[in-house]
């Protein structure tokens, strides 16, 4: 009896709070005065983020820890959950970028 690959219903609900709170970022830099709460969507969207790709992670590297063959063991339990994970990273990424230029515009003068 093997590990089984994580299953990706396991982190679909980080996932999605990943993409509505960088999605709820990205919505609020078109608005004035929102750069704290864009700055907590941002914050917490890190926070689920780090999970998304931290829980296959960490579940491929503990089962795969006395396994003759690791590498090929890790890449097989993961490969289902991990590129989604990836993927959801995207938005975050996007709005992380577009940030810092939001922040200084919006900078009392």
């Amino acid at each position: 009896m093997g590990w089984r690959s994580t299953d990706p219903s396991l982190t679909t609900t980080y996932l999605a709070i990943v993409v509505v709170l960088s999605g709820s970022a990205l919505v609020g830099m078109g608005h004035k005065g929102m750069v704290g709460y864009v700055g907590l969507c941002l914050l917490s969207a890190i926070a689920y983020g780090v999970v998304c790709i931290v829980v296959p992670v960490l579940h491929g590297y503990e089962a795969t820890s006395s396994s003759p063959t690791p590498i090929r063991a890790f890449a097989r339990l993961v490969r289902n959950t991990l590129p989604v994970c990836s993927a959801s990273l995207i938005p975050l990424v996007i709005a992380l970028s577009e940030y810092p230029a939001y922040f200084i515009q919006e900078l009392p003068k």
